[in-house]
């Protein structure tokens, strides 16, 4: 059959994917070996194969594989190919970049938002194979990078280059491609993923006429016609099978002069069989196929040297019948795998990149062929670009190589192709690397050639800038601690947010004021928004202005609580975007590395007797290396920390919950708007509407505001929590709607049980309790006895026994505090000249 000539009702094929039903040999006859009688006992407990139950392990292990193989695989005549073809044309025409762009997407994609935009954050990148053991945190901003070129080369919209990634070591540029390769790998096991080349099959005898016992046709009873092809012999009737090296796509079996135009009609043919359906999934189809173009990667393939010798040699024989030669090829399915080298291949620094050409050996089945072919001329292609062919190629520090190493590169981005020896071979696939800073100053040098230069893309990887993702690089070295001793809450953080601020530079956006400014000229007939604009400048460059490097850390990783309630103004996405461009390839370039953190990690995790690792060892660390530069941004460190654990010992010493706090809030809410409204409130006590000035006098009092302004600040907080209603079109967190009203509460809830706290009685019983006495988990009970100490030293377990157990929930089992660190941090807060002086206050 002529594929000019296909007709144009496409007939419904059978599932491809199953190979067609053959008689099987029969079993191989095999002595049954019996175990000696001294181990008769050892075997007595194996099962013959007919009496195994259907749980038993070898069944369902042998079941699984028999239906993954039946899933997976797929033997085609050429016939039947262009029929899956005309099925589905998109998915048998794909190039290397739109298969590669199709299976990071088939594994799900979201959004993120990060400092003003938005960003696709695709599922691979989060390891769905070993469970996120090896998943890539954070960098958002360069995959998204990545995958725009990939997408634009497939789209053909962007000529394809040599896309490398740069950045200082520990960034997770090798990790990328791994998931990836990974990605392609199990892509092409699934349906949608489906990737098919072509293998040549002989008889022992040649014959140049289609009898039944020479050519061994078959016929299929769901097909137009009967077909001859060597396709589905039996095994045992192949006497040569020529598996293509480079996997060429079927579809280059297509004379290329007819190949645009022949891909075209089954297009077409595929369309008019969708007319006749009327369902919406249809006319979408219609409209896709309407919209697909031919890739000219594919309009411009070749087969590879071995297959066009072939197919030259049998268009000889058979007087340059196309359909006859086609009847020796066999279509079959094959999956990407790094370890065989298909379709993917990793260049390591010291690897050898050259191509090489060697003939066949004799000995080898591809040169059996019948009589006539022998005379053909078949090569051996050895080297990276063969692996590569129909995926990626993954160039480990690019630039540790020569120079003159990289130059084969240019003829295979610009004209798809590789020279081995004597041979020049098309190929089809994408060109990626990675580089360390130093290694890219080879670029910056221009010891590269021009044409090469032109034809790199750098995508730049950074050491993160969000210390909540930086903290997460430390979760598999923190497992492993934890098997054997203990580490604090906020230890990691420490570590991680020294590290991050080591990264980032000081705000200015200079740039970012003068062209807002400029832009503000256009609103200058409209006073009203020209003054909005104004004003809302004016407040973002204070911001700035104050703003110290641990609040842009802060911002950068979404805690904007140090900006309360002016965020909603201030913070608009053009000003965050401004904020995180102003530095781009400056920020995260130098600075602290997470092999840095972790080499601290290590030296405490090796002191045996240590039993808990916690923020003071390693601050200590940390302070070791710093000098007179460094030093600023450790403190900045210490007092993020004193504030996050003077929060956590307030609440463990007085217990005053978020609930408690919460509670409070909304009543004073509820009453205030009711006083706005001139309205009463309903006392569930009294069971009877109530003026709300009793209870919001009684409340004012205990929050010690000043009586001549208490009825402003009850519009003012009404008016704020509205405005925060409507701006987040829901009704908001009181705590994030008023924060001033949530911490004056707060601090009044602890100043009254505060002036009733022994301190110097709880001071001097927490530094008698000795935590090496019992299990660092265990709860510690109350201390029986009536006098002061006992009951100083009962405080105490309650103190304790509160941070734990509170930490431990917001964190995971054991993974809060122990009673030794619980210990130190209250010591720390109730003696630290910065931070007792909070609890001391108004004593």
């Amino acid at each position: 059959m002529c594929l000019q000539e296909l007709r144009a009702e496409i007939r419904p094929v059978r599932n491809l994917a199953q190979p067609p039903p053959s008689v099987s040999p029969p079993p191989l006859s095999r002595p049954q070996s019996r175990p000696s009688p001294a181990h008769t006992t050892m075997y007595n407990h194996i099962m013959p194969r007919s009496e195994r139950r259907p749980d038993d392990p070898a069944s369902f292990v042998a079941g699984f594989v028999s239906n993954e193989h039946a899933a997976t695989s797929a033997t085609l005549s050429y016939d039947e190919y262009l029929r899956l073809v005309a099925a589905d044309p998109y998915a048998a025409s794909r190039t290397s970049y739109q298969y590669l762009r199709d299976a990071i997407t088939s594994f799900g994609a979201d959004t993120v938002k990060d400092m003003g935009r938005t960003f696709p954050r695709f599922t691979v990148f989060s390891d769905p194979f070993f469970g996120g053991q090896k998943r890539v945190v954070g960098q958002i901003r360069a995959i998204a990078a990545l995958f725009k070129h990939i997408d634009a080369c497939a789209k053909q919209e962007e000529d394809e280059s040599i896309y490398i990634l740069v950045g200082p070591p520990g960034t997770g540029k090798s990790r990328i491609f791994s998931l990836i390769e990974k990605g392609l790998e199990e892509y092409s096991r699934t349906p949608p993923g489906a990737a098919h080349t072509l293998n040549w099959l002989f008889r022992e005898k040649f014959e140049m006429e289609g009898e039944a016992r020479g050519l061994g046709f078959r016929k299929f009873e769901d097909l137009a016609s009967e077909t001859e092809s060597y396709a589905h012999l039996p095994e045992d009737e192949i006497f040569s099978k020529v598996e293509c090296q480079v996997r060429d796509h079927p579809l280059a079996l297509i004379p290329r002069k007819v190949r645009k135009d022949a891909i075209a009609r089954v297009i077409e043919q595929r369309v008019e069989s969708l007319k006749r359906d009327l369902t919406a999934a249809a006319k979408e189809e219609v409209s896709r196929l309407r919209a697909l173009v031919v890739p000219q990667k594919l309009v411009e393939a070749e087969l590879c040297r071995n297959c066009q010798n072939i197919r030259d040699r049998l268009l000889e024989l058979y007087d340059g019948d196309w359909e006859k030669m086609t009847k020796h090829v066999q279509v079959t399915r094959w999956h990407y795998s790094l370890e065989m080298g298909r379709g993917i291949a990793e260049v390591d620094p010291g690897v050898n990149v050259e191509t090489e050409l060697s003939p066949a050996s004799h000995d080898e089945n591809k040169s059996n062929l019948s009589g006539l072919l022998r005379g053909i001329r078949l090569y051996t292609f050895h080297g990276k670009p063969a692996s590569a062919n129909r995926g990626l190629i993954n160039y480990q520090d690019i630039f540790n190589k020569s120079h003159q190493q990289l130059q084969h590169l240019l003829s295979a981005v610009e004209e798809k192709t590789v020279s081995f020896g004597d041979v020049t071979m098309k190929v089809d696939y994408a060109i990626f690397g990675s580089t360390n800073l130093p290694e890219n100053r080879l670029l910056e040098e221009d010891v590269l050639t021009e044409g090469l230069r032109d034809r790199i893309e750098q995508i730049q990887v950074p050491y993160l800038l969000t210390f909540t993702d930086e903290e997460q690089i430390y979760e598999p070295n923190v497992r492993e601690i934890r098997k054997s001793q203990h580490v604090a809450p906020h230890s990691i953080r420490v570590g991680a947010l020294y590290a991050v601020l080591t990264r980032l530079r000081t705000p200015g956006l200079a740039d970012y004021f003068t062209a807002e400014r400029r832009r503000m000229q256009q609103f200058e007939h409209d006073k009203a928004k020209f003054e909005s604009r104004k004003f809302l400048l004016l407040r973002q460059e204070e911001v700035i202005k104050r703003m110290t490097l641990l609040q842009k850390a802060k911002l950068y990783a979404g805690d904007l609580g140090w900006i309360n309630h002016e965020r909603a103004d201030l913070l608009t996405d053009a000003f965050l975007s401004a904020i995180r461009e102003e530095h781009r390839g400056a920020e995260g370039t130098s600075g602290r590395s997470p092999r840095w953190f972790k080499r601290i990690l290590g030296r405490l995790s090796m002191d045996e007797n240590n039993r808990c690792i916690n923020p003071f060892q390693v601050y200590a660390q940390i302070q070791a290396t710093c000098d007179a530069e460094t030093q600023p941004l450790l403190d900045m460190v210490q007092e993020d920390y004193n504030r996050s654990v003077v929060r956590e010992v307030e609440e463990a010493l007085f217990e005053v919950t978020e609930a408690d706090l919460l509670r409070r809030v909304e009543g004073y809410l509820e009453h205030a708007r009711a006083f706005v409204r001139k309205e009463s409130v309903f006392d569930t006590f009294q069971k009877k509407n109530v003026d709300p000035e009793e209870f919001l006098s009684r409340e004012e009092d205990f929050l010690d505001l000043a009586a001549g302004s208490r009825g402003d600040y009850r519009v003012s907080v009404v008016q704020k929590f509205g405005k925060a209603a409507v701006a987040a079109g829901t009704r908001p967190n009181p705590r994030d709607a008023v924060p001033e009203l949530f911490d004056r509460y707060r601090e009044r809830l602890y100043r009254s049980v505060r002036d009733k706290f022994n301190f110097q009685a709880f001071l001097l019983a927490l530094e008698r309790f000795d935590p090496a006495e019992q299990d660092p988990f265990d709860e510690l009970k109350p201390v029986p006895g009536p006098g002061s100490a006992e009951k100083a030293a009962s405080e105490v377990g309650r103190v304790l026994n509160n941070l734990r157990r509170r930490s431990a929930a917001a964190a995971s089992e054991r993974a809060g505090y122990c009673n030794d660190c619980a210990k130190k941090v209250v010591k720390y807060v109730l003696t630290n000249e910065k931070t007792r002086g909070h609890f001391l206050a108004g004593k």
